[in-house]
């Protein structure tokens, strides 16, 4: 049997496996429709109608209605609907089971069978809505096969509707349909988060085992695809979801492979499709989607790999299919089958490969999701390892070595995700502080300078220059500086390649040692009468040591200049030239000091010597004269 989805139940196809004896078809339907995992609630049609024309017989009628909407038939006797034809002309009646309101947009309606029999003629089930005597258009159902005998039909409309009428139309030449019907119903779903309903099976040799296994939500649970050495073979398991799934989900199939079985070419024989109904809507071969990828190397190891594929359209089911024409060995684990946001993207800015320094950390991200969508952090690959470790956006640790992080997509609230995608975070080497960094001179005066520079600069690098041993701002850049300093400064040098953008972890030292300038302060003017050979220019408040002193002038005065001569105690004698007339004479005075070899002038002090011309002696007269 190609196909377990028919659009009627017609015993022809039935029959056609007996033209191929050798293998075994069977089709199983595994439900969840109890467990109320992937529902907020569930809805049943409580109104049962019938129509019995000519050939037709409705019993049991208002056994098909639910005890209310949210409560299933109080008995398990079925409604049965049986039409038979005529000699010449076919007959045909139907049964409408109606919902107390309408049907969401987008759900789906199950129809629940115990049995059909059909000799010639057929089965279907049509949307209606409200008194219409025509099915809405655009209405479609498949049949879904139990291996109990019972069996589901799915219902589906692109417009309003609110009643499911299943009609049996018995052929000529009395042929006769019949149907067993239990109860219909829908499922809303208030917090979908994308876990199969339930699955069905079409199985040509081999064995799928645990099918459930595969819409239980656990990811640590799988069902198992085996086909036996020798045998022609097509397994197949379809994922059935209770509604169409919106738009921009992807379906995020979970799987593994034991590895003896890759090596014989596996991966080709694995087929995913997505149907929306009866059409395909995506059709993909896993070897294809996994060349180049990280998944390929889960696979490869054992790992349970996820991939993530994006419908042409809106889809309700998925089937996974794994088929041999060689008669090898193969086998398939499938963990689950789930509706998900797509896979995280990047762009230039937001790249999903970022280049950090060793020693530092970084934080990475996806391009921001949709509303409703968040994304998830991992720090491995493998499916079965299911704990974020970061949610939105992910901060590193330190890291000194190339590390590999994954990122997926899932709605809030939800702990299904997407395929995770690898973003990896490389690593450049830290620069190199300079070996050797030299000032000169190294020792200067206070407001002098000094060439800094580093010895046999690198290529591609800048050096910084900071006054700090970490941290701070740098307050130079280049490989050299002529610098005046007014105090003794270490500067810490960092090596920056501008290539990488990556600092050196250290800084290499390099001080200057500044002496500080001597201070005087003279006093000023003094005072010398004509003819005095010399005079005393007393001094107060010295500063920083200053020990020998010397003296400019102004003019070509005639006074001698004193150049670095011993500095005396409390005043400097200063020769007065004795063609020295009555004026003003201005002097610079200045004093020295000398640190550890470094001799450091002080700033100018101007001075000023008056020279007074002798006052006129006038006589005292007396009566003796």
């Amino acid at each position: 049997m190609s196909n377990t989805f028919l659009p009627y139940y017609d015993p022809a196809v039935v029959r056609r496996p007996k033209r191929l004896p050798f293998l075994v078809v069977l089709c199983v339907i595994i439900g969840l429709l109890a467990s109320g995992k992937a529902y907020g609630q569930r809805v049943y049609a409580t109104v049962s109608e019938g129509n019995a024309t000519s050939g037709t017989t409705i019993t049991n009628l208002s056994s098909s209605q639910g005890a209310s909407a949210s409560s299933p038939p109080s008995t398990n006797i079925p409604t049965t609907l049986s039409t038979t034809g005529n000699t010449l002309s076919t007959n045909s009646g139907w049964v409408s089971l109606k919902f107390t309101n309408a049907v969401p947009t987008s759900l789906h309606v199950f129809v629940k069978f115990q049995n059909q029999s059909i000799t010639t003629g057929s089965i279907k089930a049509e949307a209606f809505n409200g008194t219409s005597t025509l099915p809405v258009v655009g209405t479609q159902f498949t049949t879904i096969h139990a291996s109990d005998g019972s069996f589901y039909y799915k219902v589906w409309a692109p417009t309003t509707f609110d009643r499911i009428r299943v009609t049996t139309t018995g052929g000529l030449l009395l042929g006769t349909a019949t149907a067993n019907i239990s109860f219909a119903f829908y499922d809303v779903l208030t917090n979908d988060c994308g876990n199969g309903a339930f699955s069905s099976l079409n199985i040509s040799g081999g064995t799928i085992t645990n099918p459930s296994s595969a819409t239980d939500g656990n990811l640590n649970t799988h069902s198992t695809f085996g086909i036996p050495l020798g045998l022609l073979a097509n397994l197949q398991q379809n994922v059935h979801y209770t509604q169409l799934s919106n738009p921009n989900e992807v379906a995020s199939v979970s799987l593994s492979v034991p590895p003896a079985f890759l090596s014989v070419g596996l991966l080709g024989s694995t087929d995913i499709k997505l149907y929306n109904g009866s059409t395909t809507v995506g059709n993909f071969q896993v070897a294809g989607l996994l060349q180049g990828t990280d998944l390929l190397g889960l696979l490869q190891s054992g790992g349970v790999a996820k991939i993530s594929l994006t419908p042409t359209a809106p889809f309700d089911r998925v089937e996974v299919s794994l088929s041999t024409t060689l008669g090898i060995e193969l086998g398939l684990n499938l963990y689950e089958v789930q509706r998900t946001p797509p896979k995280p993207t990047f762009n230039s800015t937001i790249n999903d490969t970022v280049f950090i320094c060793s020693g530092t950390n970084t934080t990475l991200s996806a391009i921001t999701p949709i509303a409703g969508i968040e994304h998830v952090w991992f720090s491995t690959g493998l499916e079965t390892e299911n704990t974020p470790i970061a949610i939105g956006s992910l901060t590193t640790p330190t890291l000194s070595s190339a590390t590999t992080y994954y990122v997926a997509a899932r709605k809030i609230n939800c702990s299904a995700t997407s395929e995770r995608v690898p973003v990896r975070v490389l690593i450049h080497p830290a620069s190199l502080a300079p070996t050797s960094v030299t000032a000169v001179p190294d020792l200067i005066c206070s407001g002098s300078s000094s060439a800094i520079s580093v010895v046999s600069p690198l290529p591609n690098y800048s050096y910084r220059w900071y006054t700090s041993s970490s941290g701070g701002n740098y307050s130079y850049s280049g490989n050299s500086h002529n610098i005046n300093l007014l105090n003794s400064t270490t500067f810490y040098v960092e090596g920056y390649n501008s290539i990488t953008g990556c600092s050196s972890s250290g800084r290499t030292p390099v001080t200057i040692t500044v002496n500080p300038l001597p201070t005087i302060t003279a006093s000023s003017p003094i005072y010398a009468c004509a003819g005095s050979t010399s005079v005393s220019l007393p001094y107060i408040a010295t500063s920083n040591t200053p020990t020998t002193y010397s003296i400019t002038w102004g003019g070509s005065y005639g006074f001698n200049p004193i150049a670095n001569d011993p500095l005396p105690t409390n005043s400097i004698p200063i020769i007065i030239p004795g063609t020295t007339t009555v004026g003003t004479y201005n002097g610079i005075l200045t004093v020295r000091n000398n640190n550890n070899g470094t001799q450091c002038n002080s700033a100018n002090n101007n001075f000023s010597i008056i020279i007074q011309a002798h006052p006129n002696a006038t006589p005292v007269l007396t009566s003796f004269q």
